[in-house]
């Protein structure tokens, strides 16, 4: 089996995908023992497109960064991948943190109850002026 050919400095993450699917397509790219799931490259690149217009969807743009906080699930390995796709940046936050070190992750609720109540796309905070959006995903 012949390496993919990734290019140092010219491969992105996203690229990465398609060079994968159209080498491997058939061969196993995710499997999940534990939740019965196994997908090849090409149904991974399939998955992956589909994480990457929903964010797009969502108003998510090129170089935007979201955050994902997620266990050892598909949905982390789609979005990681998926952002990548389109362009944006994948920020992972730790599962592992403390209570204390959570309440910075709360602390935006606390500088800003207004975002529990505004509108999508209508959110505006001087204390906070490049957040642009929160998005929960259950």
């Amino acid at each position: 089996m012949k390496p993919p050919e990734i290019k140092v400095g010219k491969t992105t993450i996203g690229n990465i995908v398609d060079i994968l699917s159209d080498q491997f397509g058939d061969k196993t790219a995710v499997e999940y023992k534990s939740l019965d799931l196994k997908l090849d490259f090409s149904s991974f690149k399939a998955v992956c497109d589909g994480v990457a217009k929903g964010l797009m969807a969502l108003g998510v743009e090129k170089g935007e960064k979201i955050a994902i906080w997620a266990n050892n699930l598909p949905e982390w390995v789609y979005t990681q991948y998926g952002s990548a796709r389109m362009g944006a940046v994948l920020v992972t936050v730790n599962t592992g943190y403390k209570s204390a070190e959570l309440e910075y992750l709360h602390i935006i609720n606390k500088i800003c109850p207004a975002l529990k109540k505004s509108e999508p796309g209508t959110f505006e905070s001087r204390k906070l002026p490049f957040l642009q959006r929160t998005d929960i995903i259950l």
